[in-house]
């Protein structure tokens, strides 16, 4: 936990509605303070003048998420490297204007196998209907199922989404330049054509195993069938 801040965790009233932490309902995903199950001691103690926005997120190739052409995921990596991502969200009307842009960070679940997160917006957004599109690096934009009905003040839930991998140059597409910079650090037996940049293994490394090779090649081909983002 942080040492400062409006958390959860550190015995403070900070939004001023007299309840401290576990006793907050904004300190629990359900809302419910009298559920000790869903306390979250990470989360920051808002006040009336915030949204609260909760996220889950499969990543195509990691954890209990399948891909393109296979809902198992026995191909998936259990156990990725970088189990904190960054997130962002992008809210739009029923006219479809953006009203809200929301970045923030997602947590992997080893217990799920996937990503979970709280986005936080302040001031509040007016209470009404909005449709939600979802971005983390890698992987192509996708929009949240249905229609969601946000208020001021209020720690919703967002369904959970799945997100296609192998978005490299972050274009939110998939295509012949995402291939050609995955060959750039393909390494199997020989070593990678041309992958110097510590940064560009880590963006080609779909499945984040530590390794730009076959899984990660074959991911990317099944990946195909959607190529643009939404």
């Amino acid at each position: 936990l942080p040492e400062d801040g409006n958390t959860c965790a550190d015995g403070k009233d900070n939004n001023g509605n007299n309840l401290i932490d576990r006793f907050d309902p904004v300190c629990h995903t359900d809302g419910n303070p009298n559920n000790p199950g869903t306390y979250d001691p990470h989360r920051p103690e808002t006040g009336a003048n915030s949204t609260n926005l909760d996220i889950t997120v499969f990543l195509h190739g990691i954890g209990l998420s399948g891909d393109n052409a296979t809902i198992l995921n026995s191909l998936s990596n259990k156990n990725p490297i970088h189990t904190t991502r960054n997130v962002d969200a992008t809210i739009y009307d029923i006219n479809n204007q953006i009203v809200a842009s929301i970045s923030g960070q997602i947590k992997y679940a080893n217990e799920s196998g996937n990503y979970k997160g709280l986005l936080q917006k302040s001031p509040a957004l007016a209470p009404g209907s909005y449709n939600v599109r979802i971005g983390t690096d890698q992987h192509l934009i996708r929009l949240v199922p249905g229609i969601q009905t946000i208020g001021s003040a209020q720690s919703g839930s967002l369904p959970a989404i799945s997100v296609v991998a192998g978005d490299i140059n972050d274009d939110n597409k998939l295509n012949i330049l995402d291939y050609n910079t995955l060959l750039d650090c393909y390494s199997d037996t020989k070593p990678a054509p041309s992958c110097a940049d510590a940064n560009k293994k880590i963006i080609t490394d779909l499945n984040d195993d530590g390794a730009v090779n076959g899984p990660d090649y074959n991911l990317f081909l099944r990946e195909l069938s959607t190529q643009p983002g939404e």
